[in-house]
């Protein structure tokens, strides 16, 4: 699912950039750049917050048979690899993270397909109708077994929140929104404020992960305080793109919101010299 998801986002994503105004070998560059830092840094982060495993063997970081990158990790490196091929023309840099905003949701949507299927990212025990069991080979069913809640023999573990169907359904509403979006944003004559479609869609998603991490039972490992590594991350992007977007963006709302109350404080005294 993964090299699926890497064939289709780049053909996407350079479909994507055509229609924001990019030549195709500029977003093909940015592109060569995030595979590259893609697995080393989801990989990375990945070991940090699972250092456990990993510090009596550092060389078993290497081995990626058994899975192990964090999405947080991937989406560093699709900021950072654009930024490397793009960092002295940041307005392209701007317009090409917009074009490749469809292609991150498609991933997401692949991606957890891809989780559902090899059983992790698992959810917490739960009621709801549409819970899923998990068979034996599978992390959930283990995790359950070890903590006595299941039995040597039971065929399928409790019903669980499918949080990795959670996100594949929010990845793929994410994939319509972002690509009409795009189709209309950048069709018109005005100007585009470049870099909103992504800003938008980055913070959407550390809002949906930081709040489905409460219905997830697989964050072992490392935990700063209360929350769980995803959710650090998440508060970490939710501060990042209000600097970046007060920064831009600050002056303008300020002197917008300065001028909508003086009006309203010129008409409140109107009103009291009427009466």
């Amino acid at each position: 699912m993964l090299t699926l998801a890497l064939i289709v986002g780049a053909y996407l994503t350079v479909r994507q950039a055509r229609r924001t105004g990019l030549p195709p070998e500029i977003s093909s560059r940015a592109i060569v750049h995030t595979v590259l830092l893609l697995f080393p840094l989801a990989r990375l982060v990945y070991a940090i917050q699972y250092w456990s495993e990993f510090k009596t063997d550092p060389w078993s970081l290497l081995d990626l048979r058994d899975g192990g990158i964090a999405l947080y990790g991937g989406m560093a490196a699709v900021v950072l690899g654009p930024w490397l091929s793009l960092r002295r023309h940041p307005r392209l840099l701007l317009r090409y993270l917009d074009a490749l905003t469809p292609a991150l949701c498609l991933g997401l949507f692949l991606g957890r397909i891809g989780c559902f299927m090899a059983g992790c990212n698992w959810g917490a025990v739960s009621s709801v109708p549409w819970a899923v069991r998990f068979p034996g080979p599978h992390d959930a069913y283990a995790q359950h077994l070890r903590a006595g809640l299941i039995q040597y023999g039971d065929p399928l573990s409790l019903p669980v929140h499918p949080t990795q169907l959670y996100e594949s359904g929010f990845g793929l509403a994410m994939l319509v929104l972002t690509s009409w979006w795009i189709s209309r944003r950048y069709n018109r004559r005005a100007p585009v404020q470049a870099g909103r479609v992504f800003l938008v869609s980055v913070n959407a998603y550390a809002l949906f992960r930081f709040f489905s991490e409460f219905v997830r039972a697989d964050a072992f490992g490392w935990r700063p305080g209360v929350i769980s590594m995803a959710q650090l991350c998440s508060l970490t992007v939710l501060a990042v793109s209000g600097l970046f977007f007060l920064r831009k963006n600050g002056p303008e709302y300020w002197n917008c919101a300065s001028q909508k109350l003086s009006e309203w404080i010129h008409v409140c005294k109107r009103r009291d010299q009427d009466a």
